[in-house]
């Protein structure tokens, strides 16, 4: 009887262990998971395990929407931009129009149940964070037009002053071209006019685990310097 093999490892771990994550809460083992004993932990682990192995030995079948020919592309194209031995990088693809996962790449010579980059460890989201905490909550209050103007210009608020990625200053823009170039002061301006308290709130609906009080500031318009995605240990 041949072994099994894994062609895409990255997306296999990553669905082993939401496989387990839906056991671990359908079998109420979160708490216990939680605990700050140690031994009780382990206890909780250990069936967990258990349980999966045999539902995964009864024949079940796991469906995914993995595109395996992306899967493909994403991996060589992770491959092909990170040559440098001690730089890491991962990949995710999420199919816009239907909100399915249809790629992700652990890291550049991934392994199966190895550390994935993709959800193990939190990073700093950087301009990725504009779309849902100045955009999106700006559109919503004021009812704009994404044809509407916008100062483009150098801008400083409370001795904070910050640039876009190439330094210049613009004039006016249209809101789409400030999120098309992912200008900095335009999505600071809207993040002012919108608040602090009320754009954070848009972020409330997709459980960040690690947004805090301490994260409501400016400088988290544009920079990113929440912590939502996950950082190697």
């Amino acid at each position: 009887m041949s072994t099994p093999v894994d062609l895409y490892p990255d997306i296999v771990t990553y669905v082993h262990q939401e496989l387990k994550n839906l056991v671990a809460s359908s079998e109420g083992f979160d708490k216990s998971l939680q605990s700050p004993d140690v031994a009780i932990r382990k206890q909780a682990e250990a069936e967990l395990d258990k349980k999966v192995e045999k539902l995964l030995n009864s024949g079940v079948t796991i469906h995914t929407a993995l595109d395996t020919k992306l899967q493909t592309q994403s991996k060589t194209a992770v491959q092909s931009k990170i040559g440098v031995n001690d730089i890491a990088g991962a990949l995710v693809v999420i199919q816009h129009h239907t909100h399915e996962l249809v790629s992700l790449i652990g890291g550049k010579d991934y392994k199966k149940n190895s550390f994935s980059r993709t959800y193990q460890s939190y990073r700093q989201p950087g301009s990725a964070i504009k779309p849902l905490l100045d955009y999106a909550p700006y559109l919503e209050e004021t009812d704009a037009d994404i044809n509407q103007l916008v100062i483009g210009a150098s801008y400083c608020s409370n001795s904070y002053c910050p640039k876009s990625y190439s330094g210049d200053s613009y004039g006016m823009v249209t809101l789409r071209t400030a999120f098309a170039q992912s200008y900095n002061t335009p999505a600071k301006r809207l993040f002012e006019k919108t608040g602090v308290e009320t754009s954070f709130k848009y972020l409330d609906a997709f459980d960040f685990k690690k947004v805090s009080k301490k994260d409501h500031h400016t400088s988290s318009a544009m920079d990113g310097r929440i912590r939502i995605w996950h950082e190697s240990p």
